[in-house]
Parts: structure tokens; C-alpha cells; sequence
């Protein structure tokens, strides 16, 4: 019987990731699938911080500030916002995975970590 070569006797090193369960898309995509992902990724903490300061910026607006409000709604969710009306305070951890029909009145809290 020949002897097993050096570099087969061994499997070959899973990534990081892999290793401890993760698979190897994005934080983002494996988030939005509902999968294992590492919420301190850079893109996730930099989307979260985001939807901080929109949140924070429309939560601050007086009522008389409409054209305000829907600019921040706007730039805030992934998809509609320009018939939504929104009462703050208002927040959601990202605003970008949010999509919404028309005539929309959300309640006070989304949570927006899947699809």
C-alpha cells in the first residue's frame, strides 16, 4: 500500500466563517435570509448608524415640517414613503430593508432585520 501523500491527510481549513456555522455570503445577505450573521459586520453597524441619525433627524421635526418629514421617510426606507404618513417618533434598524404601498401609516417600531 503507497503511503498517503503529506497534503491529502488533512482537510483543507474552512474560512472563518464557515467554521463557526456561518455560511459564506455577506452579514447582510445571511441577515436578510434569516441565517446565522455577525451583527457587528462593518456594513451593518454603517446601515444601522444610518437609520439612527434619519430616525433621530425625523423624530426631531415639529409637526409643521411635512416636506421635512417626507424628504427623511424618503431617504429613510428602501422603497415608497412618498404617500406615507408618519407620526414620531419613529425607529427601525435599518429603514433600507423597508418597503412600503401607498397610503401607508406605520406603527412606532419596525423591525427590519429580514426580508
Amino acid at each position: 500500500m503507497a503511503p498517503t501523500p503529506p497534503n491529502a491527510r488533512h482537510a483543507p481549513a474552512k474560512p472563518w466563517r464557515a467554521s463557526i456555522g456561518l455560511s459564506l455570503n455577506t452579514a447582510r445577505q445571511n441577515m436578510l435570509a434569516g441565517e446565522l450573521y455577525d451583527p457587528m459586520d462593518a456594513e451593518l453597524v454603517a446601515g444601522r448608524e444610518r437609520a439612527r441619525d434619519l430616525c433621530q433627524a425625523l423624530n426631531a421635526t415639529r409637526e409643521a415640517a411635512q416636506v421635512e418629514r417626507r424628504r427623511l421617510v424618503q431617504e429613510l426606507f428602501g422603497a415608497g414613503g412618498d404617500t406615507v404618513w408618519l407620526q414620531p417618533p419613529f425607529f427601525c434598524d435599518y429603514g433600507s430593508n423597508i418597503e412600503l404601498g401607498r397610503r401607508v401609516f406605520p406603527c412606532r417600531v419596525i423591525r427590519d432585520i429580514t426580508e
